[in-house]
């Protein structure tokens, strides 16, 4: 399924994990506009797309959803296309803070 989302870290993490097309709404008041930033890096990859706050309507929304649900295969294909979830991220810190103690041992 397609979503819509704010564009956090973690929300744009599990949007590029599982590989889901989505339309991103960046919460306008997050600090240095961070959302928007998190939003543009899975926009550029195929991900999803934004539409700002200030520039939400009814129909906005509502013409892009059509579209999305109009041709899913598109989106689909176009949110699978990067492969650039880390399979293994907790194995990855782990290991990682693991080599700092004993750097500093």
């Amino acid at each position: 399924s397609d979503l819509i989302s704010r564009s956090g870290g973690s929300s744009v993490a599990e949007l590029r994990y599982f590989k889901k097309y989505a339309i991103l709404i960046p919460f306008p008041s997050a600090a240095e506009d961070h959302q928007f930033d998190n939003a543009a890096v899975l926009a550029a990859e195929g991900g999803g797309e934004i539409i700002r706050q200030e520039d939400l309507t009814s129909e906005t929304l509502s013409a892009r959803l059509n579209d999305v649900l109009a041709h899913p295969e598109k989106y689909r294909s176009t949110a699978s296309a990067n492969d650039l979830s880390i399979n293994d991220g907790v194995g990855i810190l782990l290991r990682k803070i693991n080599e700092r103690l004993k750097k500093n041992r």
